[in-house]
């Protein structure tokens, strides 16, 4: 840590951006002495209501486990796109962001693609990825 707030000190930056940074190594090291993992919740799906209006739910089966399993997918009919970002992320005046829907991930082995296409991919098996 003391090498890092040194290089800070030889560069020039503003008072406010120093105190920032410091403060950031700070919390680094404070972060690094806790010796308890953080938990893991069980679930990370966020939880959807029923009647939701711009989510469904569709059933795919992974391809590198062969499991089959549910992940959830935005209506495209019921999102209605404001504008977009300077990255071409659409926006919304819903609070669901479609891009956060676009990628589904296994439960069981944690292979992760685009909802769209995650069923069409083909591995040997026995390969590796």
């Amino acid at each position: 840590m003391q090498n890092q707030a040194t290089g800070l000190l030889v560069k020039p930056l503003v008072i406010p951006r120093l105190v920032q940074m410091l403060s950031l190594l700070n919390q680094e090291s404070e972060l690094l002495d806790q010796e308890q993992q953080p938990s893991i919740p069980e679930t990370e799906t966020p939880p959807v209501e029923e009647d939701s209006s711009v989510l469904r739910k569709v059933q795919l089966r992974c391809p590198i486990c062969d499991i089959s399993f549910e992940a959830l997918r935005y209506k495209l009919e019921q999102f209605t796109v404001m504008n977009t970002d300077t990255d071409f992320c659409p926006l919304s005046q819903e609070a669901v962001q479609p891009e956060l829907y676009s990628i589904a991930v296994c439960p069981q082995c944690l292979f992760a693609y685009y909802v769209g296409r995650f069923e069409q991919i083909v591995i040997a098996r026995g390969s590796k990825l």
